[in-house]
């Protein structure tokens, strides 16, 4: 019995000094620079930003604070202006502006988005298969010093049937349903994992 409170206490304390540890983390969103009109949709840019988010977040290190209710629509309009690439934004003011809890931010970039074909037949069968390659930069940026850390995640998905570029369900985009939201989620946890192999240098 002693033993199992003991044990229990342990994992507490651990618990507890590693949420110690976390530092609040705001994601402003991904520019998008591909020229294509599948692209252009505000609400890809918000799929992106959440994608991002979670991706920080499994890494146990970060408290994303963009879905704090008193932030949120200030953060919405931040995330649609850099996806629209509209006019430029100065990352370090706006997290002053946001919140004193901010220490952390992070944007980036959509840089290359492309389908390659490959055509194989069998006597009288006859396959296609899409390639979807989805290339991204992500940037961690520490807000009181200023240094940052940044990466490049690519990501592939395949596919043998003609499909949608993105599902729009309720007015969100729903990332996991396409190939290329496949590849996008591959693209961002590869440079988000990247990124925290380097995180040390910023903390």
């Amino acid at each position: 019995m002693k033993r199992g409170i003991i044990l229990i206490l342990i994992l507490l304390s651990f618990l507890s000094l590693n949420c110690q540890d976390q530092r609040g983390l705001i994601i402003f969103g991904l520019a998008n620079e591909l020229k294509n009109e599948n692209w252009k949709d505000a609400k890809i840019g918000f799929g992106l930003q959440a994608i991002v988010s979670e991706a920080f977040s499994e890494t146990g290190k970060f408290i994303n604070l963009e879905e704090k209710s008193e932030i949120k629509e200030q953060i919405k309009k931040i995330t649609q202006q850099i996806w629209e690439n509209k006019t430029s934004v100065n990352f370090q003011e706006e997290g002053k502006k946001i919140s004193p809890e901010i220490e952390f931010f992070a944007y980036g970039r959509v840089f290359y988005y492309g389908t390659p074909q490959t055509k194989a037949s069998f006597g009288v069968f006859h396959s296609e298969t899409t390639e979807t390659i989805i290339k991204v930069e992500i940037v961690l940026q520490n807000r009181k010093t200023q240094k940052k850390v940044k990466a490049k995640g690519t990501g592939v998905a395949k596919t043998t049937a003609n499909s949608v570029v993105f599902t729009v369900r309720e007015d969100v985009v729903v990332f996991d349903e396409t190939t290329v939201g496949k590849a996008t989620q591959e693209a961002v946890s590869k440079a988000v994992k990247k990124i925290m192999k380097k995180y040390r240098k910023i903390k």
